[in-house]
């Protein structure tokens, strides 16, 4: 506690009361956190393990202490945001000296379950909003997307081995990306209660169809800025910019098969336009017949309910009463996570 009281007054004085620019900020804030380690003769591996051996054990303990309804405790409940204040302090001064994420930390010191023993999982001890959108993410991709997996290459498989790496770089390279796993999430935890126990009554007004609209808003935002990062933004004219070209030109960057293209080029007119309010849109892309090896059907039909739910959140309801649970709302989400993924790995390329 001694080393994070400097640590904390220092942080202080250089971002309150030092008069001079944030980039001198930043640089004195860097090399006073070196210094600091200095003077009290430790390393990082030192701070690193007072850390998870003591922060994150106590953590573990008073997690416990408070979820335990019949032995909660007054005095960590109202303390436990004071230690999670000191565990963030702790791990800023640590991410700051070595240049290693949060995530790198949660993995690294990831444990088996224990029960209540051992140190608490930092995700646990700090759970930031983006590390819980990345886990859901995670957890459900491979389950929306395994008739995919299940056809494809291994260049090609979004599993629980390489999601983890495709979704952290670009959440750091595409910014809308962010937004499009918060939509993810919050669609997910619209469509389940909580348990009374933990969170007593539910007074929340449930809106999932809100968050599965700016998932498909989102998945449009990150194409554009996927071509506008490559270069390639400018290869469409400013009249014609839209989600249709950019699926077109990012399948042509991530070398999508000209059989693929050619199904989504024949049937988006057809398919995705709602002008006259069809019954059963979702369907029609469903039953699409082609000669494609079935991982490219996936893939084309991808593309279109990518389109198709882009024209339906901007400028429709018709389909409200039925999206909520459906197996074709499924299909259609589903079709929205592949066309993101697939033109948006740049391992696809090699």
């Amino acid at each position: 506690m001694t080393w994070l009281d400097h640590f904390r007054a220092f942080r202080d004085a250089v971002f309150n009361k030092y008069d001079c620019n944030y980039e001198t900020k930043r640089a004195l804030y860097r090399n006073g956190a070196k210094s600091l380690l200095d003077y009290f003769d430790i390393t990082t591996d030192t701070l690193a393990d007072a850390i998870k051996d003591r922060l994150l054990v106590l953590a573990q303990d008073w997690i416990h202490a408070n979820d335990c309804l019949d032995r909660r405790s007054i005095w960590t409940l109202h303390a436990w945001p004071h230690l999670q204040a000191d565990i963030e302090l702790a791990i800023t001064w640590l991410i700051l000296l070595t240049g290693k994420t949060f995530e790198e930390y949660d993995a690294e010191w990831r444990r088996p379950f224990m029960g209540n023993w051992g140190w608490a999982p930092l995700d646990k001890a700090l759970p930031y909003g983006f590390i819980q959108h990345q886990k859901k993410f995670i957890k459900y991709v491979p389950i929306y997307l395994k008739p995919f997996n299940e056809t494809s290459g291994n260049q090609r498989q979004f599993v629980e081995a390489n999601l983890p790496d495709i979704v952290r770089r670009l959440q750091r390279s595409n910014y809308p990306f962010s937004g499009f796993l918060a939509a993810f999430y919050e669609l997910h935890e619209h469509l389940g209660s909580r348990s009374f126990d933990k969170h007593g009554l539910d007074f929340r007004e449930l809106r999932p169809l809100d968050h599965y609209a700016l998932l498909a808003i989102h998945a449009e935002g990150c194409l554009r800025r996927e071509l506008d990062s490559l270069d390639r933004l400018d290869a469409i004219s400013p009249e014609s910019q839209g989600l249709i070209n950019y699926i077109k030109e990012l399948a042509d960057v991530r070398g999508i098969s000209s059989g693929v293209m050619a199904c989504f080029n024949s049937n988006q007119k057809k398919l995705t336009k709602l002008h006259k309010k069809p019954d059963d849109p979702i369907g029609h892309i469903q039953a699409i017949q082609t000669s494609l090896p079935e991982t490219e059907h996936q893939l084309a039909q991808a593309f279109l309910c990518c389109l198709l739910a882009r024209n339906y959140f901007a400028h429709h309801d018709f389909l409200d009463h039925e999206l909520p649970r459906s197996e074709k709302s499924t299909f259609m989400l589903k079709g929205i996570l592949l066309t993101v993924l697939m033109l948006l790995d740049s391992s696809i390329e090699d």
